[in-house]
């Protein structure tokens, strides 16, 4: 299996954390240390907890289907590791990716400048609020951002809603380029907990 450091591709409010950790060394002697809401989320669950979130992309009439399974392997006080593969049927049939293991440390410095406060929230959000949703049967207390990103056909929005009671903190996501007819719906199919902390 393949080891990398840090952060999932898929979601917003994780690019924060992914560019702390590649500038680690520079900032850690003058930077105040925070806590990595990916840690703080993951760490609420036992080792096991698994959960997995379906894509589908819908773009001038075709479909596909992506899906991402990640799994808490271990966890200590100052670092965790949780494991992550993707499978999909973009090419016409269904292909599946190694697992991936990422490491997450507890800790990375506070860069200046940086409200301390929306640290693993998407930054530069339009809209947000507060919303009721329910998944797999479970209702959440949802927070929900509305981002908007470039893309070579035009302005992509996307609306997410999370929760820290859900592993990976997302409950479901949906993207939309306009330009480009396509659009992306993510939702969580799957969720089971470990039987132990």
């Amino acid at each position: 299996m393949k080891e990398i450091v840090m952060s999932r591709h898929q979601i917003y409010f994780r690019y924060f954390t992914l560019f702390a950790s590649l500038i680690l060394p520079a900032f850690h002697a003058i930077a105040e240390d925070v806590e990595n809401p990916m840690y703080t989320n993951w760490a609420k669950f036992a080792i096991g907890t698994s959960v997995t979130n379906k894509a589908v992309t819908m773009q001038n009439g075709a479909r596909v289907e992506t899906f991402t399974t990640t799994i808490l392997i271990s966890k200590t006080e100052k670092e965790l590791v949780v494991s992550s593969q993707i499978s999909s049927d973009g090419t016409g049939k269904k292909i599946q990716n190694d697992v991936n293991l990422m490491k997450v440390n507890r800790l990375f410095p506070l860069l200046p400048g940086v409200d301390k406060t929306r640290i693993g929230r998407p930054q530069g959000a339009k809209e947000q609020g507060f919303e009721t949703i329910e998944v797999l049967g479970k209702k959440y207390q949802a927070e929900w951002y509305l981002t908007e990103a470039s893309t070579e056909a035009g302005p992509s929005f996307t609306k997410t809603w999370i929760s820290m009671e859900m592993p990976g903190q997302v409950l479901k996501s949906v993207t939309e380029v306009k330009a480009a007819q396509k659009k992306v719906n993510l939702d969580v199919i799957e969720l089971k907990l470990g039987e132990s902390k």
